[in-house]
């Protein structure tokens, strides 16, 4: 299934905007592509809104207090994921202002926030939490799951976000885990263009 790039996505690659949903979609996929991981696994970014978002999608920031668990309760199995083989999810969000990224391992029954302006996600650790717990039940694991902000190499500007992001989850893929984040390289913006616009 192709994501569709349209003229809004193209000029977010621009030096000094905010990359959309699109483009994270895109590159996130190709990095996956170029970086065989056999287990993790990258959620598209409609997942966390679909999940998280309380209200009206045309609200900045959002409002991330939901837990819509019914709205996703079948991507995982649509994915095939197998958690008892500690699968290890990344899942991109973006609360219209600010792009940032959890990811849920579920080989030690943790979510770890990683975000490039150091911001605390209480209500959107909560909602996470309640969703991968249930996930984790339906395998036969009852296991309460700890949440965790993570330290990342931090952004020096209001608009790299997205870049920031990208680059956690290409260290993800390298390394097969989130144990090395905190010495993450950051990608330029070129290396992402060239990501999102390759055939």
């Amino acid at each position: 299934m192709g994501i569709d790039l349209y003229e809004v996505d193209i000029r977010s690659l621009n030096p000094m905007r905010w990359l959309t949903d699109a483009v994270i979609d895109v590159v996130a996929r190709r990095m996956k592509e170029q970086i065989p991981s056999k287990n993790v696994y990258i959620l598209e970014t409609f997942f966390a809104q679909k999940l998280l978002v309380k209200g009206k999608l045309n609200r900045r920031p959002l409002d991330m207090t939901g837990c819509n668990y019914l709205g996703v309760e079948n991507v995982l199995a649509a994915l095939d994921v197998d958690l008892e083989k500690g699968a290890i999810l990344i899942v991109p969000i973006s609360n219209m202002v600010h792009w940032y990224l959890a990811v849920l391992c579920a080989e030690s029954r943790s979510i770890y926030f990683l975000c490039s302006m150091n911001g605390r996600y209480e209500n959107e650790g909560a909602s996470l939490k309640v969703y991968f717990e249930k996930e984790l039940e339906k395998c036969g694991i009852v296991d309460k799951v700890e949440v965790e902000h993570k330290k990342v190499p931090q952004q020096r500007n209001s608009f790299d976000c997205g870049v920031f992001l990208l680059s956690y989850i290409r260290n993800i893929l390298q390394n097969q885990s989130i144990a090395d984040v905190e010495n993450t390289t950051i990608l330029i913006r070129n290396e992402v263009s060239n990501l999102c616009l390759s055939k």
